[in-house]
């Protein structure tokens, strides 16, 4: 069965479908992959279908292949089941599929509120909130998926909520920001109210057509985005930010989260990431550079001389910044490695 890894923080604005594409990316070179859009901007699913973006729903052979008009089976209360669909994959990552987004995805949130938040579990939302999961396991079982990313919109939605008591685990990416530290207040008892729901209502809802994943989803940490750098130093109120960060991560949510099941056992965690104040790592902006390699379609960490012809040749400084940018991305890949065999 694929493992799957889900970003959440509700703030906006923590680079959370730019983490998702590059990370996606590079597992795929070994594994194959899924990414699922579920952030009604859009833009995962931009980012990989391009300036075929349009065209694809607009077409009647792919505009309902996406996460929204396929599962409208279980909002509508159409007869019809879900339909398996297919996922479109590009050229340089074949192992890379998409399921893509819809700008109105929004649209089923008020039925996953009202399903999630209701005491009883009456019979024409009973199975709404399996939907998500039967599509998304639908198309594990198709492409022969080992791990499914999925990215999330800002915000505490039924969407959200959805989606996070389906995956194996999660990380909190945050930005070297006062409003980070105070957002992970309110995250821990959001993410173990969520799960508290899934726990109760998971028998209730075992005979239902589409019926809830089991599993509780564990912490894999957090990520802190967004670096900005002088001198070759971090700028000093980064410096602080980021150890505010650790610290509240480490001293108040970590114990609140293992204390509620949410999390692997402390030295199931890599050393240096439990050292580290459960902080994945501490990314780099290279914006620029990011924004280059959208022109030719891959991740920032991917770009090679085969692309000179599209977008110039690499400076010295590009090429330092893209092999560190891949440095950074392989600790994050192998940190949730190994925490993925304890799933």
């Amino acid at each position: 069965m694929a493992k799957r890894l889900v970003l959440f923080n509700y703030p906006g604005d923590v680079n959370n479908t730019t983490s998702i594409y590059e990370l996606g990316w590079l597992m795929a070179e070994k594994h194959r992959v899924l990414l699922v859009d579920a952030d009604p901007t859009c833009n995962l699913t931009s980012l990989i279908l391009r300036d075929g973006f349009d065209e694809y729903y607009a077409s009647e052979n792919t505009g309902r292949q996406n996460l929204k008009d396929a599962t409208s089976a279980a909002f509508k209360l159409d007869t019809l089941p879900i339909k398996l669909i297919e996922c479109p994959s590009v050229q340089q990552a074949p192992n890379l599929h998409l399921l893509p987004g819809h700008p109105n995805l929004a649209e089923w949130d008020f039925y996953l509120m009202l399903a999630q938040d209701a005491d009883e579990k009456y019979g024409s939302l009973k199975s709404t909130p399996g939907a998500f999961n039967n599509l998304i396991a639908s198309c594990e079982s198709k492409y022969n998926i080992d791990f499914t990313l999925i990215n999330l919109g800002p915000g505490i939605g039924g969407i959200n909520q959805n989606l996070f008591i389906h995956s194996d685990v999660f990380v909190v990416p945050t930005m070297p920001s006062p409003g980070s530290v105070k957002a992970l207040e309110p995250l821990k008892y959001v993410t173990a109210r969520w799960v508290r729901w899934k726990n109760e209502s998971i028998e209730t809802l075992e005979d239902a057509v589409y019926p809830l994943r089991p599993g509780t989803p564990k912490f894999g940490g957090m990520l802190i985005q967004r670096f900005s750098y002088r001198n070759g130093r971090t700028m000093s109120p980064h410096r602080q930010n980021a150890a505010d960060i650790k610290s509240a991560i480490s001293n108040d949510v970590f114990p609140h989260l293992l204390n509620q099941d949410m999390c692997f056992l402390p030295d199931q965690y890599p050393a240096a990431i439990r050292d580290d104040g459960y902080c994945l790592q501490e990314m780099d902006d290279f914006s620029a550079l990011r924004n280059k390699a959208i022109e030719v379609g891959i991740p920032a960490f991917a770009l090679s001389d085969a692309h000179a012809g599209e977008i110039g040749p690499l400076s010295m400084e590009e090429v330092r910044q893209r092999d560190h940018l891949r440095a950074q991305l392989d600790r994050i890949n192998a940190g949730l490695t190994s925490l993925f065999k304890h799933v």
